[in-house]
């Protein structure tokens, strides 16, 4: 099996270490890319995706961009250029071999500006510790203004120290220190990753891209519940169902007959895998079944969309996700899917707003303690991400699920009596009539 890895790096990277990339693995093709901006980067990772099993970048910062795409980048296996102390070493001995006036306290290192010395870090033997603490440190920092934030202040730290004569050599492992301090007399040295690092990355990277592609593997079922429609017209019936069958031979054939379709007289069942699963729903994020299925007039049900590590499993999930969906033929209401961890993730139709993901032992329990069904909850849930909000009001509820005022006030009864719903202000709906209740619904969405 091989390997197809792209290499996304600044010019001076590439420079560096483009010769020493040719027999770094047999079954590993490495290719690489160049970019000056993040995003650059971006858009060179988004239009490279699907021609790579793996991205590797230079650090952090190009890391934490590529994962700022969200759910496009979600599944992608990403690495980094970890701060090598092998590396670390080596330097800093060589410089000191090379510069036998070099004293240690004049030597400027970025995991010592919270007080620590290079001398006291390399008596107690902590150096190589205090590196990795620094590193995880830098992680850290929610997003790449953060880190552009500490960087300038590394710099600007280097840069007082330079003017009051208290450095003599500065070794780094941001190339933006080396970019802020040439102006300076002081020689700003960059921790580049050598042959080994680039080795044990890569081969860090098989690992993961193989587990990714077992994950690729995992059984799936698609399954298409017609248990709503009316059946007194049998004809009509049967007439839907072999559009039905049309439809999902159209379907498979556009991805190229990796499906298996099996049809009862109340479902269809469709037999794969998690990769085309991932495919037919643009990464999880739409039910283009269900979309497709709303223009026949005469169909009532839902599809339910399941991944598990047997196919049984997937095919339970599957038809537990298409339960929850009731009222199939309305426009407002999307389809779901449940993986092999039973978490439920709602896939748009129309307007829906997709990627709401929720754990299904956290339905399951949320209904069991307020006596309300599973469905009620995830309907509810639904209605809160599409709102933006979890200050609700009855009369909301009653637009979005489309039942009556009573059923509205029940279930919010049902909430509040266990905590999960209080009261937290009125509204008065016009000129008239009396204020309704404001809950805020204390529901995980």
């Amino acid at each position: 099996m091989g390997y197809r890895i792209a290499l996304l790096l600044k010019q001076h990277y590439y420079q560096h270490f483009n010769h020493r990339l040719p027999g770094i693995s047999e079954d590993i093709f490495v290719e690489c890319f160049t970019y000056d901006t993040l995003e650059e980067l971006k858009t060179l990772f988004l239009q490279n995706k699907n021609n790579f099993e793996g991205f590797l970048v230079s650090g952090i910062a190009p890391m934490k961009a590529i994962y700022s795409l969200g759910e496009q980048a979600a599944d992608a296996v990403v690495d980094y250029f970890h701060i090598s102390v092998e590396n670390t070493y080596r330097i800093l001995l060589q410089q000191i071999v090379l510069n036998e006036q070099l004293k240690l306290s004049r030597i400027g290192m970025d995991f010592l500006q919270d007080g620590h010395t290079l001398k006291e870090l390399l008596e107690s033997n902590r150096f190589a510790q205090r590196i990795r603490e620094f590193e995880d440190e830098w992680i850290e920092y929610s997003s790449n203004v953060d880190l552009d934030e500490r960087e300038a202040a590394l710099s600007e730290k280097y840069r007082e120290l330079a003017a009051q004569d208290k450095l003599d050599m500065v070794i780094t492992y941001f190339y933006s220190v080396t970019e802020n301090l040439r102006d300076t007399s002081v020689p700003c040295i960059y921790v580049y990753p050598d042959e080994n690092m680039i080795s044990d990355i890569l081969n860090s990277m098989k690992k993961s891209i193989s587990i990714k592609s077992m994950k690729d593997h995992l059984p799936a079922v698609i399954h298409i519940n017609m248990e709503n429609m009316p059946v007194q017209d049998e004809m009509s019936y049967e007439t839907t169902r072999l559009e039905i069958n049309k439809m999902i031979v159209e379907l498979n054939r556009k991805y190229l007959n990796r499906l298996i379709i099996k049809n009862t007289y109340r479902d269809f069942e469709l037999y794969g895998d998690y990769s085309i699963i991932k495919e037919i729903t643009g990464d999880f994020q739409k039910c283009q079944i269900l979309d497709q299925l709303h223009s026949l007039p005469s169909f009532r049900g839902s599809v339910g969309y399941g991944i598990g590590r047997t196919f049984y499993q997937a095919r339970v999930n599957a038809i537990d996700a298409s339960h929850y969906s009731r009222n199939g033929s309305q426009q407002e209401d999307g389809s779901y899917l449940i993986d092999e961890n039973d978490q439920l993730t709602v896939l748009q139709i129309g307007l829906v707003p997709a990627g709401m993901k929720v754990s299904g032992d956290y339905i399951h329990d949320i209904a069991d303690k307020v006596s309300l069904s599973s469905e009620t909850i995830v309907r509810i849930i639904r209605v809160m991400k599409q709102e933006g909000t979890n200050k609700l009001t009855s009369q909301e509820l009653m637009h979005h699920l489309n039942i009556s005022a009573r059923a509205a006030n029940k279930f919010l009864a049902a909430l509040q009596k266990d905590g999960y719903a209080e009261v937290v202000g009125m509204r008065r709906s016009g000129n008239k009539g009396r204020p309704i209740n404001i809950y805020q619904i204390n529901l995980k969405y």
